[in-house]
C-alpha cells in the first residue's frame, strides 16, 4: 500500500501521493519547459511555476555539476513545500 505524505499547513492537510509526486518530478525534468500539472486530492500544482519560484531548486536545475539525484531532490522538495494559492 502507498503510503502519502501530508503537508504540515495546520488549517487544511492535503494529501500526496508518492507515485503522483514522482511522476510530477519525472515530468518536469523530461521537459522542463513543458507545463506539468500535479493534481491530488486538495490541490494542483503548478511545477514549473513552483521550481522557478524556489531559489534552490532553480540553481540546483541551473548547475553543470548537480548530480541527477540532486536535481530529483531539489524539484520534489520544491513540489512539498508549495504553499497553496487562493484566488
Amino acid at each position: 500500500m502507498e503510503s502519502p505524505l501530508l503537508s504540515d499547513e495546520p488549517s487544511v492537510q492535503h494529501v500526496v501521493h508518492v507515485s503522483d509526486l514522482d511522476g510530477a518530478v519525472d515530468a518536469f525534468l523530461a521537459n522542463p519547459k513543458a507545463s506539468v500539472l500535479m493534481v491530488s486530492e486538495a490541490r494542483t500544482v503548478d511545477v514549473g511555476a513552483v521550481v522557478r519560484a524556489d531559489d534552490y531548486a532553480s540553481r540546483a536545475l541551473a548547475s553543470l555539476n548537480a548530480s541527477e539525484a540532486h536535481r530529483r531532490m531539489a524539484v520534489r522538495t520544491a513540489i512539498l513545500l508549495a504553499k497553496p494559492v487562493h484566488p
